[in-house]
């Protein structure tokens, strides 16, 4: 629409100079003219993406009667100029809003996620270190076991630990077999053995678990390490 031309610049009803040119309100050396006699007081000079404004106020009385032809209430359009472009303003600046909230809720979500995790962990770690030795190994023997199930090593029903750390080490060629058999005879004296398990036993499982953990990390992809993390809490 024509009336969308006219508006308010620094408090000054202004029409722009293209405006009155391509209107054939005055032709381009007429404005030109009438500009440098100051016959027309241009209010913003062009330059790129930004037109030159004219104070309607200060223009001639036959220009601002051409003007109102096809203008007719230069004021009023300008005004309701003046009140969509507020309103598109705040809808830019609402859609914006969204969108950094939205950003911010995820930051807090995933901080929050990542706190949990700490805790879980930090708990988990904290009772695999300091209690009793047959009911921490228990726990680390279900660790382990939950880990290696998240990573895609199932123990089968029926299964003995001893034959499922020996399906399962071809797998782990940078793991000493020898390790997953020790640490199975571990589990086993401390699951089904009535026999106390030492402090250095204890230190043999809890060390064993650390090394199995960043060595897994190093061939799973990005989504799965997530999930272990942030949905599984075993990292």
């Amino acid at each position: 629409m024509l009336e969308s031309a006219v508006t308010y610049y620094k408090s000054r009803l202004a029409v722009p100079a293209a405006f009155l040119i391509d209107n054939n309100i005055v032709s381009d050396s007429n404005y030109r003219q009438l500009a440098y006699r100051g016959a027309l007081s241009v209010i913003r000079r062009a330059c790129r993406n930004t037109p030159a404004l004219v104070d309607y106020e200060n223009m001639p009385e036959t220009l601002k009667m051409e003007v109102r032809k096809i203008v007719p209430n230069p004021m009023r359009a300008a005004q309701r100029n003046a009140v969509e472009d507020l309103i598109e303003h705040n809808a830019a600046y609402s859609d914006l809003s969204k969108v950094l909230f939205i950003f911010l809720l995820i930051i807090f979500a995933a901080a929050v996620i990542y706190l949990i995790n700490y805790v879980i962990n930090s708990r988990r770690f904290k009772y695999f270190r300091h209690s009793g030795a047959n009911a921490a190994v228990i726990k680390m023997l279900n660790y382990i076991l939950n880990f290696l199930k998240r990573c895609g090593f199932v123990m089968y029903n029926e299964e003995s630990l001893k034959a499922f750390s020996k399906r399962i080490s071809p797998s782990f060629a940078m793991m000493n077999p020898d390790g997953w058999e020790k640490i199975m005879d571990i589990m086993q004296k401390a699951r089904y053995s009535s026999h106390t398990i030492s402090e250095e036993e204890r230190t043999y499982v809890y060390d064993f678990i650390s090394y199995l953990r960043k060595e897994c990390l190093k061939k799973l992809k990005f989504d799965l390490k997530l999930k272990l993390r942030f949905v599984y809490f075993v990292l």
